[in-house]
């Protein structure tokens, strides 16, 4: 039986751009997401057909990016992108793979403009014969980055596609570029997909937190709870086992550490009754997919109270700071 295709975070905004002028035919090459950035790849036409039209566009969360920076991104861009087609002996390659040092000269550099949904943005250029790179940095609200990342770079590498041509457009659904048999162009604005099923987790969480210990209650009320107890754990072990790709040992660990953070926070807060749901639903995300979620500061000092307990004072406040967000984001 062949093995199961990686879980990505279904929740996680699908940072992206697509080709979308001219129309070819788009796939999925990479989607990277959870313990990194949320790193996406969409490759239009086909780069094994020597001379024909082919592009590559890569979206990616970034921080600030100085000129000079960019340039040297952007080399590299070029480097790859020409020991790629070196690889199928397209006379359009501009890398020997067995030559050292750059192919690229800064003086060849030059600043263009790229159309993203028919806007025009500042990008830098590098043409070499038939190929052409261009990256191009997007603040957030140019388009979403992920959490915590005030911007987003985009690469275009394209062979025999006349660089004033093009025109990027935004994605918010990858899967049509799983299924290579769909249509991109009337597939690609499609809802994203339903979530993947961490209710069992969620809901062990918030038992976990809401129902009182086993003190007080009778024999048969006692023997009950433990039994239900004992299922959810379950449910929820093999909802991890499954999702986060965790061993049952590692997985039922990960549990123990979300459960015991959960209900440290739970006695500590008093909003826990409005946004305690939302809370354990994001920790959920991060536990099982690594997500780089709103509280993604919280979850790493969490970690970091283990070693020392001085850090909960932060990790409490970097909770409420979290609540606060999430209130000024309800207005």
């Amino acid at each position: 039986m062949p093995p199961e295709p990686p879980w990505d975070d279904p929740l996680a905004p699908a940072l992206a751009l697509m080709l979308a002028i001219p129309a070819l035919p788009g796939h999925l090459r990479q989607a990277r997401a959870g313990a990194h950035p949320l790193h996406t790849t969409l490759e239009f036409g086909s780069i094994h057909t020597v001379g024909s039209p082919f592009a590559s566009v890569a979206t990616r969360p970034y921080g600030r990016l100085p000129p000079s920076a960019g340039v040297a991104l952007l080399d590299t861009a070029a480097r790859l992108f020409g020991t790629r087609l070196a690889a199928i002996q397209d006379p359009a390659a501009s890398v020997d793979p067995a030559a050292a040092g750059p192919v690229t000269h800064p003086a060849r550099h030059g600043q263009s403009q790229m159309r993203i949904d028919g806007v025009e943005v500042a990008c830098i250029f590098l043409p070499h014969g038939g190929v052409w790179t261009a990256l191009a940095y997007l603040p957030a609200d140019a388009i979403p980055s992920a959490p915590g990342w005030p911007g987003a770079l985009v690469t275009v590498a394209a062979r025999s596609i006349p660089f004033p041509d093009i025109n990027l457009g935004h994605v918010t659904d990858l899967e049509p570029f799983r299924s290579p048999a769909k249509d991109h162009r009337t597939s690609a604005l499609m809802p994203p997909p339903p979530p993947a099923p961490l209710n069992e987790i969620e809901e062990l969480i918030l038992a976990a937190v809401r129902e009182s210990p086993i003190t007080g209650r009778g024999p048969v009320e006692a023997r009950n709870w433990i039994i239900g107890l004992q299922a959810r754990w379950l449910a929820a072990n093999q909802t991890l086992v499954r999702f986060g790709r965790q061993p049952a040992a590692s997985a039922a660990r990960t549990l123990l550490e979300l459960l015991d953070q959960m209900k440290t926070l739970a006695s500590a807060v008093s909003w826990w009754q409005e946004a305690g749901p939302d809370a354990v639903a994001e920790s959920t995300r991060h536990a099982v997919f690594g997500s780089d979620v709103a509280s993604l500061q919280a979850q790493r000092l969490w970690v970091a109270t283990h070693a020392d307990p001085a850090v909960r004072t932060q990790w409490l406040d970097a909770w409420e700071r979290w609540y606060r967000l999430r209130r000024r984001r309800a207005r």
